[in-house]
């Protein structure tokens, strides 16, 4: 309950203003014009253009309008005024005493919430320095300590929402880019397919998340488990990122029995050690069988590999291989 208790202080509830929080002014900004517009759209109105003060047409051709005589104040101008009394009442409930102090002097809900942004957010050097800082911070972004990326994801919105408050104009597919770019080695089997079939133009940053967040539980579900290897069975395992496994084709003997032989390459790989560099007892018939059926896998494989750069085919592995295939074929759908 105390835990409860605590997030209604500092988000608000419906009857209740959020705690002012001058660490994170911009965020409190946002929760507070929400509360106000939603107690009543006249609060906010009076915030923006300032309070109603009754007047009167003065004498003279012109007859601009004076401010009237309290003693002569309607019942309406007193209902008119309490608008923005109520709206300076909302913006103070939430202030600390240690802070209020500094705008007891504010007597309107448009002054004491313009006098709250001059010192929080600064004049045009502040925020110019500000905004400086916050493009470094998007240059230089990255995972953090082996993070989830649901982690990662949920600070770089926060980073892309404080630049765009600053005032900064960004692209949504600079926004996408970055992104991508960010995320670990792991992930650059998914970024590559995602910006050559996505149009990173339209895509939205709560749509590629999904995208990923489905491609996470993929991985989690395919993780390989350890298993207890049979003789013959590495021929299973083979790295088909080694530049010799286009040649690899199965090789059929006068028996009833295909059998699958992997020639060798004069050129190991750097990456990968062969496995089959030393000679491997011939396949079992299930296992010979299986691979026999399997001919067409690496052929799939080499028509989905002709259009991605020899820098990212480089990070893949089997798994990812695989997973890469079936994403494609999804997409294209």
């Amino acid at each position: 309950m105390a835990a409860l208790n605590k997030y209604d202080t500092e988000n608000g509830t419906l009857n209740k203003p959020p705690m002012f929080t001058p660490e994170d002014y911009d965020t409190w900004k946002v929760r507070m014009e929400g509360f106000i517009r939603n107690q009543d759209f006249k609060l906010w109105k009076s915030v923006l253009e300032g309070p109603f003060i009754p007047t009167v047409h003065g004498a003279g051709a012109s007859g601009a309008p004076v401010p009237k005589d309290p003693a002569l104040y309607s019942d309406e101008d007193y209902k008119r005024m309490e608008v923005d009394s109520k709206a300076l009442w909302l913006i103070q409930m939430p202030i600390p005493n240690s802070i209020i102090h500094a705008f007891k002097k504010c007597k309107s809900a448009q002054e004491l919430w313009n006098s709250l942004q001059h010192m929080y957010e600064g004049y045009e050097d502040v925020k110019e320095n500000k905004k400086d800082m916050l493009k470094r911070k998007f240059e230089n972004f990255c995972q953090q300590n082996n993070e989830k990326m649901t982690s990662q994801y949920l600070r770089y919105v926060q980073l892309v929402d404080e630049l765009v408050s600053a005032g900064v104009k960004m692209e949504n597919q600079d926004v996408i880019r970055k992104f991508l770019r960010s995320l670990p080695h792991a992930w650059n089997i998914y970024s590559v397919a995602i910006r050559r079939i996505e149009n990173l133009r339209t895509l939205k940053l709560s749509e590629l998340f999904g995208m990923l967040g489905a491609y996470q539980m993929e991985i989690d579900a395919q993780e390989p488990k350890p298993t207890h290897a049979t003789p013959g069975s590495a021929a299973l395992y083979a790295p088909i990122n080694n530049s010799p496994y286009q040649s690899y084709q199965p090789v059929y003997h006068p028996t009833s029995t295909p059998i699958v032989s992997f020639p060798e390459t004069s050129t190991p790989s750097t990456t990968h050690t062969n496995p089959f560099s030393n000679p491997t007892p011939p396949l079992t018939s299930g296992q010979g069988a299986f691979m026999a059926e399997k001919t067409n896998y690496f052929h799939l494989c080499q028509e989905d590999l002709d259009g991605i750069p020899a820098d990212d085919l480089e990070e893949m592995d089997i798994m990812q291989l695989s997973l890469f295939t079936k994403l494609l074929h999804t997409l294209r759908r």
